[in-house]
């Protein structure tokens, strides 16, 4: 009887453990977008497809958005 209490028991204690790791993972993903690559992706892809900021340098993206 012992042994099924111990299966439960780690059976429920893995179940906390990927409902943490879950939880912190998505915690992490929503804080690495910064607002104004939210605003961005919504501007730009309302015409193509989001451009990554890294694909262009300084000053071309200086003659591509307004000042």
């Amino acid at each position: 009887m012992s042994i099924e209490i111990e299966k439960k028991a780690y059976v429920v204690y893995v179940l906390v453990l990927v409902l943490l790791v879950g939880l912190f993972d998505s915690c992490d993903k929503q804080q690495t977008e910064h607002p104004d690559e939210t605003l961005a992706k919504q501007y730009c892809s309302s015409c193509h497809l989001y451009t990554s900021p890294e694909l262009l340098d300084k000053s071309s993206w200086l003659k591509v958005l307004p000042v």
